[in-house]
């Protein structure tokens, strides 16, 4: 199977986070046990570097009150100077508090489509958050809102994100 070699790290990172998620399950179940809402689903709208539109799902692996880890994944688009194509996030997310968290998450995001001038582009762009979060802790409505910088070619692009989603 010939693989890009831009996606290998994000096809890494996916495997990692994985193997991450059974792994805590299995050495925390009494932890996540007492979480009622691990899972969440969300919409994001990013501006700065571009413009994004992404469909995320999340997990809570592990809560000690009042820290909460977590990965998360998605699917999107992205319109961006110099690519127009499909984005694919994945990473971990460090959340601080109960129902409003600060949230602090690193990631990568894989981005393949094609140049203004019709030219195929791909590309691992690495990403860092710090952002408010209001998620309440048995689940319903999310509000996220963010800093991300994005890492490109010894280029950091700053952006602003937006999320509305729901906990269950």
């Amino acid at each position: 199977m010939n693989v890009d070699k831009n996606a290998r790290p994000l096809i890494l990172l996916l495997l990692y986070l994985a193997l991450l998620q059974g792994t805590a399950s299995a050495q925390t179940e009494s932890t996540s046990s007492r979480i009622s809402a691990p899972n969440s689903i969300y919409g994001e709208l990013i501006a700065g570097y571009g413009l994004g539109l992404t469909a995320n799902y999340e997990r809570i692996l592990v809560t000690i009150t009042p820290l909460s880890f977590s990965v998360h994944a998605g699917f999107g688009i992205v319109v961006s100077e110099p690519v127009v194509g499909i984005a694919l996030p994945a990473g971990v997310n460090l959340l601080i508090g109960r129902n409003h968290m600060l949230e602090l998450s690193t990631g990568m995001v894989y981005v393949s489509g094609e140049d203004w001038d019709s030219s195929p582009h791909s590309n691992v762009w690495l990403s860092a958050l710090i952002g408010y979060r209001y998620q309440p802790i048995n689940g319903g409505l999310i509000i996220r809102i963010g800093f991300t910088a994005y890492f490109t070619d010894e280029v950091i692009h700053p952006s602003i994100g937006f999320s509305l989603g729901h906990a269950f």
